[in-house]
């Protein structure tokens, strides 16, 4: 989880005027749901995987962001997923294969 930018409280009108637009512009950014997320580096992917996603609760999508092979992943957590706050169901077209994955 990204933290929230915290505002020094100080009498000089410029510091407090550019803590002000930065806690904005942050503000924009911080809030995507993309951005909330976890990067799992190094996922040993089967025909069929179950990835541990740590963040405590259901998550919105993933995103391979690396992988060692030329592959699909796609997701199965309707079907066969009982605990989706705690884990990713994700299939792939290859036997083996490495990833990493941002997961949000």
């Amino acid at each position: 989880m990204v933290k929230k930018f915290k505002n020094l409280e100080i009498a000089d009108r410029v510091v407090s005027d550019f803590q002000k637009n930065t806690d904005e512009t942050l503000g924009r950014i911080t809030t995507k749901e993309i951005v909330d997320g976890v990067l799992l580096k190094d996922i040993v992917m089967g025909r069929t995987t179950r990835v541990e996603h740590k963040l405590s609760r259901i998550p919105l999508g993933w995103i391979v962001v690396r992988a060692n092979s030329n592959a699909n992943y796609w997701d199965n957590q309707v079907i066969v997923n009982t605990l989706p706050e705690r884990y990713l169901i994700i299939e792939s077209s290859v036997n083996s294969s490495i990833v990493s994955l941002w997961v949000f």
